[in-house]
């Protein structure tokens, strides 16, 4: 780290007025001024919380000086507007730098600002399948992440805005590859600066932390339904992923029947070879050559003429290579081999577009609950893995906060019955271990006692979870657990128990307060 970095790190910077020197070379309203520096102001009170409740996020400097650049060289225009809306809370032109705001709030031009930095990300041609589906996931999916901190966090307290995040899916699967892989690796995929095949990238942080089997499961499901999400609302790439079902479906039939296969071979070969001999034939004779130029213009729409026998030359050749490329293909089929591949490969892409395209049926809810039954199964990973104390507070934050992302309308995945069993054993360990390093306090020599009453800790909002205090009492028969924010009562929770525990079944007094965490 250079001198200069070094010392920015320890000087907290004034961005309101950074903001505000930005803000004297543009040509926006005082309205929209106003907006943009509330709207900072917001971040700034936001962001520690934000980052105490969700642990892996970007830097507090580093997301503010990303988001003044935007504003700086991004933002050429912004306006608002009262009329037109057509049910849009704004409207952003990338290519102009526009901004439309019809619900002037510091949310919609947090969004409209992040949506102006959208990348075209670039994928190798073996995901020409999935690569609108996942580019719409990596985008969106930023955006909504880029918004949270506005979004769900006061500056006092955190509440998580559903009806504001614009695809709870899409959310969910971002949030579950921050978690995975880190927000650095998810940053450089989308704002990547190379060519390179970033999934492989991803694919290969994946295995060296969750193994093999995991990671396969993991982007298998993530690229299906990114396909399933972006089809629902995007006519024009339903067209194209049904016409490619379609044609995968009549490959993976005919791959199955090998005696069919073998003679379809052999006919295809036999006409791409009468094709080759017939352009041949033009290529070598100048007076055919002419003709068919003749014969094909008078087909083609005038903006689609072919310009001269050179132009004619260069399609021929072109045409003659396809059925050469053609004839190599179909050879290669008959090796075993190549055979076995292709098969494979084919079906793992038919399997990719497997789906319903009815439109009350084109989101499967079972193949997110199954992601998300491989995302636990990650984390335990990395639960087993975590060595150091901080390691092991990090987790606490992190499966308390995954409880509450939304998965249905209305529905968190704490509230999800189909995910309930794996989602307390992943708690458990995480308890079991938190005792075992001594990070937390241990109530009871019964695990299931310890269980019982800290899971609680889980369903708690308290940001700082180091503050919580915790107290043991009964009454009316009852077992009752209280939960403060330091010296404020947060809740208090009966547990369900059959009878009074006794008291000495726990290592804490009774009717006493004591620190959680060690």
């Amino acid at each position: 780290m250079d001198r200069e970095n070094f010392f920015s790190k320890l000087t907290p910077k004034d961005y309101n007025n950074e903001l505000e020197k930005i803000l004297e070379k543009k040509d926006f309203s005082t309205n929209v001024k106003n907006l943009l520096l509330s709207m900072l102001y917001k971040i700034e009170a936001g962001y520690k919380d934000y980052e105490t409740v969700k642990v892996l996020v970007e830097s507090k400097n580093d997301y503010i000086e990303r988001l003044l650049r935007i504003i700086e060289e991004q933002a050429k225009q912004i306006i608002f507007v009262n009329e037109g809306n057509n049910g849009n809370r704004y409207i952003v032109t990338p290519e102009e730098g526009k901004i439309e705001l019809f619900y002037a709030n510091e949310k919609n031009l947090l969004y409209a600002l992040f949506e102006l930095n959208s990348a075209s990300i670039y994928f190798s041609d073996k995901y020409d399948i999935c690569k609108v589906g996942l580019s719409e996931l990596l985008n969106v999916g930023e955006d909504m992440n880029n918004v949270e901190v506005l979004r769900d966090f006061n500056g006092w307290s955190w509440a998580i805005q559903q009806d504001e995040i614009k695809n709870l899916w899409l959310n969910l699967i971002y949030q579950n590859l921050i978690y995975l892989v880190g927000c650095e690796h998810m940053t450089n995929w989308i704002h990547q600066t190379q060519i390179i095949d970033y999934i492989e990238v991803i694919e290969s942080c994946l295995s060296k932390q969750y193994g093999e089997e995991i990671t396969k499961k993991i982007l298998k499901t993530v690229c299906k339904l990114s396909v399933m999400i972006c089809v629902e609302h995007n006519e024009e790439e339903r067209a194209r992923i049904l016409k490619e079902k379609l044609s995968l479906e009549e490959t993976v039939n005919k791959l199955k029947d090998k005696c069919k296969l073998l003679e379809d071979i052999s006919k295809t070969k036999k006409q791409a070879l009468k094709e080759i001999r017939e352009i041949d034939k033009i290529l070598n004779n100048d007076d055919l050559l002419q003709d068919e130029l003749v014969k094909r213009n008078e087909k083609l729409p005038e903006y689609n003429k072919i310009f001269n026998l050179m132009h004619l030359y260069e399609i021929l050749n072109k045409q003659r290579k396809e059925q050469l490329d053609i004839i190599e293909e179909n050879n290669k089929l008959m090796d075993p081999n190549y055979f076995l591949n292709f098969k494979t490969k084919k079906e793992a892409q038919y399997e990719l577009l497997n789906f319903s395209f009815e439109s009350d049926d084109i989101l499967n809810q079972n193949l997110i609950i199954e992601l998300q039954k491989e995302f636990i199964k990650a984390m335990k990973i990395k639960l087993d893995n975590a060595k150091e104390k901080k390691d092991i507070i990090d987790l606490i934050y992190m499966v308390r906060y995954y409880g509450f992302l939304p998965i249905l309308e209305n529905k968190e995945i704490k509230q999800l019955s189909q995910l309930k069993k794996e989602l307390y054993e992943l708690q458990k360990g995480v308890i079991q271990k938190a005792i075992e390093q001594k990070v937390m306090i241990k109530l009871s020599e019964e695990d299931s006692i310890n269980e019982l009453f800290l899971k609680n800790l889980f369903n708690t909002k308290i940001i700082k979870l180091e503050n919580i205090n915790m107290e043991i009492t009964q009454h009316d028969n009852k077992n009752i657990l209280l939960i403060y924010d330091d010296n404020v009562l947060e809740s208090s929770i009966e547990i369900e128990y059959e009878g009074l525990i006794y008291v000495n079944r726990f290592k804490v007094k009774m009717d006493k307060v004591f620190k959680l965490f060690l």
